[in-house]
């Protein structure tokens, strides 16, 4: 089934890619600009093969932790001996303890689900599990996985994740130093020291509250875990997301294209837009050291993604200029530009006036600090008045770029 889903979705990518070439095609033959609608018709197909992208990503994941579920189910019971039960995973543990705060069924206050193990891309591989009262994954993966769609960068950058939130020194590098070079024999030994500073990672806490009538957790018949689940993530995901992309590190963490340093400077008279000249520069400027790191990629918000797609030569303009992009796999970014694959992630700024609306580099140089896992927690006391039940959920954070010496640089668009 899900193989024949993951069909489907690249069927109606192809299909809604074919209809947005169409349009960019019809105006270029025309040798006119998009009109107001087509230009609203383009921006809609690029949001939706965004939305089809993220759909397939989640059934990759769903596929791949049902299989090592089934792999480790297989494991268990061939080891387990004679009169001896498999014991219970951590995973089953954890659906039974949200399940029962759900039911009320459990008697305590507060409720401690691990986060995940190693980071946020191995908490979509936890095994799967099913009953009549509960849904197909656990709710931790629910809420994580929504986390991570909603902020892009998670996929990409550093992760530490600490057992406590006490202070960590990160060390940030400013610069790498200068070399000798060629030295005669008892001569002095040149070259300048690396420039290491240090910044304090510390824990910034993002929270979010749901309230639900006793009514609709005790009769919903329909997923009111995967709805909790999804509602907690994605919030949780705007949140923090903001910030880690764009925060100013004064109260709150220091988001990378904050940090990040200006790898080119957009032409006057454009409103702040980019052309393809200005991407490849901004591709160069970022040393070949890090461009090759499998970690580099491109980061762009939806509607400047749709401008990228847009761009022809400026002398034929009939042939689209980055022509491997969204030659990718669904599950694999949003395709490629010069060979380094695009996210895309809501914070980044739109093209504007002086804003920094394309981001190029290598993002394992940039961490995202976790504090051990997401506070699940349930009262039924607090809107006692209103019969309703309270649900919520606190992640705690910070971030910070450690090398900026340009291992991530924006394109920002001119100040006229």
């Amino acid at each position: 089934m899900s193989h024949a889903l993951l069909a489907q979705l690249d069927e109606q990518r192809k299909t809604i890619a074919v209809q947005s070439r169409g349009i960019l095609d019809a105006a270029a033959e025309q040798k006119r600009e998009l009109t107001a609608q087509e230009d609203a018709d383009f921006t809609a197909a690029t949001a939706k093969m965004t939305e089809l992208s993220a759909r397939a990503r989640a059934i990759v994941s769903a596929m791949d932790t049902e299989r090592e579920a089934e792999e480790a189910i297989t494991r268990g019971l061939g080891s387990a001996g004679a009169g001896h039960a498999p014991a219970a995973s951590p995973e089953a543990d954890v659906e039974a303890t949200i399940r029962g705060l759900f039911l009320g069924e459990v008697d305590v206050r507060k409720a401690r689900v691990p986060f995940v193990k190693g980071g946020f891309r191995e908490a979509q591989k936890r095994a799967l599990t099913k009953s009549t009262n509960t849904v197909g994954v656990t709710f931790q993966d629910r809420l994580t996985q929504h986390l991570v769609d909603t902020t892009s960068i998670m996929q990409i950058a550093q992760i530490w994740q600490t057992s406590k939130g006490e202070s960590i020194d990160a060390p940030i590098t400013t610069s790498h130093g200068s070399s000798g070079g060629l030295t005669a024999e008892g001569a002095a030994i040149g070259g300048t020291d690396p420039t290491i500073t240090k910044r304090t990672l510390v824990a910034y806490a993002y929270k979010q509250l749901i309230k639900l009538s006793t009514e609709l957790v005790e009769d919903a018949s329909f997923d009111i875990l995967g709805y909790v689940a999804e509602a907690l993530g994605v919030n949780a995901g705007l949140a923090l997301g903001t910030d880690i992309a764009v925060g100013n590190g004064t109260s709150k963490p220091s988001g990378v294209v904050q940090t990040a340093s200006v790898g080119k400077t957009g032409s006057t008279g454009v409103v702040g837009a980019f052309d393809a000249d200005d991407l490849i520069d901004l591709f160069y400027s970022v040393n070949g050291r890090y461009r090759n790191s499998p970690s580099c990629a491109w980061l762009f918000r939806d509607s400047s993604l749709a401008a990228v797609r847009k761009l022809k030569p400026k002398t034929t303009g009939t042939e689209y200029l980055f022509s491997d992009f969204g030659t990718n796999s669904l599950t694999n970014g949003e395709g490629t530009i010069l060979g380094k694959t695009v996210y895309t992630d809501p914070n980044i700024a739109a093209v504007a006036l002086s804003a920094k609306s394309a981001v190029f580099g290598d993002f394992s140089k940039f961490v995202v600090r976790v504090v051990n896992d997401v506070r699940f927690e349930r009262s039924d006391d607090y809107a006692f008045n209103t019969d309703e039940v309270a649900f919520r959920a606190v992640i705690r954070g910070d971030s910070v770029l450690l090398d900026q010496t340009g291992a991530v640089k924006v394109f920002v668009g001119a100040g006229t």
